[in-house]
């Protein structure tokens, strides 16, 4: 059963009037359309899959899209979507990806991030996830993620990390990168981190799993060429044009990638690509297997 107590908020009206300010509107049909215009500039470099998703939500240029709208277009995907106030405890957004549900978050960011959203995000949520659960193969996938990452036991490090992040994503918003309260609480991050590094638990290793596939991921397509496919990548113009310009590192995904951290601050230093979400499926079944001594 779903623990509905964790930072969930799903109004009982589907309307946006109360929800979303005149700033929230105007960096919407910003962004939206900076999105449409990425599309084309990229395309060559954007998995189909994503392309045709993106089309299928028949997005409003103009009106920030509600629940009711979102659920329409996720209908036939056998997805939903829920708004959250903000970061989910890993245990809690496991269980709702493994149960068709994604979690969007309330929070737009500020003009003065449009091109960068320290912390959750509506616009990275819809642009950046909402697209790829059109296919079929990717929602298999996740939802088996999720399941999977669901049996990590729980750590007192990640639990830490946790409200760490919380707080950084609000120090940005309101006292900036540069704050020294800002600054210390990256301090605390890179601190727990570096001991997470020694000895990983589970969870950790599973949820490098998922960064590197769900929000960094790309394929290698039938026609030998790499494509785009990570949230978190497809948010990044930058680190997508880097990408694109052959100036990251783009080595073969096996579990072994989640010996290697990631940092949301900074551009990675590498991507790792598959050849399907099928065969990702297959690598976390042995990964599954390895970590839970099946």
């Amino acid at each position: 059963m779903i623990n509905t107590s964790l930072r969930v908020s799903e109004p009982q009206s589907n309307k946006n009037e109360n929800l979303f300010n005149e700033e929230n509107k105007k960096v919407w049909r910003l962004s939206f359309k900076r999105r449409e215009e990425f599309l084309k500039q990229y395309n060559d470099f954007i998995l189909d899959d994503y392309i045709s998703g993106f089309h299928a939500l028949k997005l409003d240029p103009i009106q920030i899209p509600t629940l009711e709208k979102l659920n329409t277009s996720l209908k036939k995907t056998g997805w939903k979507v829920i708004y959250v106030d903000g970061y989910l405890h890993q245990n809690y957004y496991a269980e709702l990806l493994s149960q068709k549900i994604a979690p969007i978050s309330k929070h737009v960011r500020s003009l003065s991030h449009l091109y960068y959203a320290p912390g959750p995000d509506m616009l990275h949520d819809i642009f950046g996830h909402l697209p790829m659960l059109f296919s079929p193969d990717y929602s298999d996938y996740i939802i088996s993620l999720g399941g999977v990452m669901r049996k990590a036991p729980a750590n007192t490090y990640e639990n830490q990390l946790y409200q760490l992040h919380i707080e950084l994503a609000n120090s940005h918003e309101t006292l900036g990168s540069d704050h020294c309260q800002t600054k210390g609480i990256e301090r605390k991050i890179e601190k727990i981190e570096h001991n997470l590094n020694i000895s990983p638990p589970i969870y950790t290793l599973l949820e490098r799993f998922f960064m590197w596939t769900i929000e960094f991921g790309i394929l290698l397509n039938n026609k030998g060429k790499f494509q785009m496919y990570g949230a978190g990548l497809l948010s990044s113009e930058n680190e997508s044009e880097c990408f694109c310009k052959n100036q990251t590192k783009v080595i073969p995904f096996t579990h072994a990638a989640t010996r290697i951290g990631y940092n949301f601050s900074s551009f990675q230093k590498q991507f790792f690509f598959a050849s399907s979400f099928i065969s990702l499926r297959n690598e976390l079944k042995k990964f599954e297997q390895l970590l839970f001594n099946k």
